[in-house]
């Protein structure tokens, strides 16, 4: 990251970007080139506090979340209703497993999992990304990839310049087509495109939506 961030800010109109705001917009184009080799999985256990729990800040995406009941970690299922709707449909049941123990939902929303119980324990596993000893997410050395980040860290600053008339709109267009272009063949590199002619026509259709 510290290269990407030397490039970024030697344009003078991306000088002021926050390393941290580099790091995210890092984050973001490893997920959509969908970067294999670099997620590995953790877990921890997490006390509930008024049907709450704060997600770990490193966590992408939670893979499990299981209930401490005595010793035992029992899988709990993911709702798709609000909080007080699936804690009404669980009052409702009554149906009873484990010598009284009820079956425990829970819900997923921006950072927090809420759960179907006001207080106890779960068990959650999760995904993340690979990091330095510094905390600093780490990147394959892949010059295309490292293009696509330098230009979508671009985009999002000239989008914003753009609206405010400080950049053409012109300019934003190149920075589209070159994130366009070098996200296309990162996913080459690591979704394995059957050819050049697969790429591009992936390309041509992102293409379209800024057309």
């Amino acid at each position: 990251i510290d290269v990407i961030a030397n490039k970024i800010f030697k344009n003078p109109l991306l000088k002021d970007v926050n390393f941290e705001d580099i790091i995210d917009h890092t984050l973001s184009v490893i997920k959509i080139a969908k970067v294999p080799g670099i997620y590995h999985e953790e877990s921890c256990f997490k006390d509930v506090d008024n049907h709450m729990v704060v997600i770990p800040k490193n966590a992408l995406n939670i893979r499990t979340v299981d209930y401490c009941y005595g010793k035992n970690l029992i899988p709990m299922v993911m709702s798709t209703d609000s909080l007080s709707n699936h804690i009404q449909k669980l009052d409702d049941r009554q149906d009873k497993l484990h010598n009284g123990y009820s079956q425990k939902t829970y819900s997923v929303n921006n950072n927090i999992i809420k759960t179907s119980f006001p207080k106890g324990t779960i068990f959650i596993t999760f995904d993340t990304i690979r990091v330095d000893e510094n905390d600093i997410p780490m990147i394959p050395n892949s010059e295309a990839l490292l293009r696509a980040i330098e230009a979508y860290i671009k985009v999002q600053v000239y989008s914003v310049l753009a609206d405010l008339q400080k950049v053409s709109e012109r300019s934003l267009n190149r920075a589209e087509q070159d994130y366009l272009w070098y996200i296309g063949k990162a996913q080459t590199e690591y979704q394995g495109f059957k050819n050049e002619d697969d790429m591009e026509s992936f390309i041509n259709g992102w293409k379209r939506q800024f057309l």
